[in-house]
């Protein structure tokens, strides 16, 4: 791209390339009900429920939410001011869920980070001033700290455990499933392409059988897709070849009525199984008539016939 801006290239070189298949995965998104569980657990702490609340209300990116600060919250309106991932200044909106743990978290303070460690940094890993409290002087929340405290906690629902992105997976799916409009999904993930916001939202399992079942139709209706296969099966079997006893079967039995029994198509001529039963070849050899033209008149091979008079074959 450099060498394109600048001229040096009077051909691209890109031209001739195929973009990539994307490989995703649609089992990211994790139900609410097994979430509501995680997050109603009496053994984690305020602190983490808190935040994999918010992440999930707001449907952010986790650094995004570990990098707010005490000021940054407008519980009265329930938003909260961050920096997102191209360094614009947007807001994120949670519900009532994290609005009742937040005065919790925060716990009188003003200033400083929102999501504090468990304690000190030590002397030679101290952060800086901005990630470090005025209060207690413990320094902010790791992403790595919150995310192994997160897949820990979450072993019962994945036996690997879940990631914090997950949460924005299943908030965005969650929302699509409810059928909200595409310009409010791109608003509240703030993706600025569609591409990027298709990676998130895929309809969970769950919704695709609630969307197929009221649209089955019932049995019997014209115009179904079984109808439909019967009258291509039908037109197939037109074009098959006759099984050795001289029938076919007629390409509307496929479209009978229940409880009917299909009547196959008489045979066009009576094969020839003995001379007793037709004597007519007989007849006609008595007559003086050639092999060759009794063969022809019943369609039959010069050999076949030769076999049903007991004649020996010429050779």
């Amino acid at each position: 791209m450099f060498c394109r801006r600048t001229g040096w290239l009077q051909v691209d070189l890109c031209a001739g390339l195929e973009r990539r298949p994307e490989r995703t995965d649609r089992t990211k998104a994790v139900a609410d009900t097994s979430l509501e569980r995680l997050f109603r657990r009496e053994d984690v702490p305020v602190r983490e429920k808190c935040l994999w609340r918010l992440l999930y209300e707001t449907a952010a990116r986790a650094q995004e939410v570990l990098s707010l600060n005490v000021e940054d919250l407008d519980l009265d309106n329930k938003r909260a001011r961050t920096v997102s991932k191209g360094g614009d200044t947007e807001w994120l909106h949670f519900q009532s869920g994290s609005a009742r743990l937040l005065p919790r978290v925060i716990a009188g303070r003003q200033t400083g980070p929102l999501f504090l460690a468990d304690r000190r940094p030590a002397p030679a890993r101290t952060p800086a001033a901005v990630d470090v409290c005025p209060v207690t002087g413990r320094g902010r929340l790791s992403y790595e700290r919150a995310e192994y405290l997160f897949k820990r906690h979450s072993r019962r629902i994945s036996r690997n455990g879940l990631t914090l992105h997950q949460l924005r997976h299943s908030a965005l799916t969650t929302l699509a499933d409810a059928n909200v409009s595409l310009p409010l999904l791109m608003g509240k993930s703030r993706h600025k392409s569609l591409r990027s916001l298709q990676r998130y939202v895929h309809p969970s399992a769950e919704a695709v059988a609630a969307m197929t079942a009221p649209t089955t139709p019932p049995p019997g209706v014209v115009g179904t897709d079984t109808q439909q296969d019967h009258r291509g099966l039908g037109l197939v079997t037109a074009f098959l070849p006759a099984p050795r006893d001289g029938t076919r079967p007629h390409p509307r039995t496929h479209r009978r009525r229940p409880g009917r029994r299909p009547r196959p198509r008489p045979p066009r001529r009576p094969p020839l199984r003995s001379g007793r039963r037709h004597p007519r070849h007989r007849h006609r050899r008595a007559r003086g008539e050639s092999v060759t033209a009794i063969a022809r008149h019943l369609g039959l091979g010069r050999s076949t016939l030769y076999r049903a008079l007991g004649e020996p074959h010429p050779t």
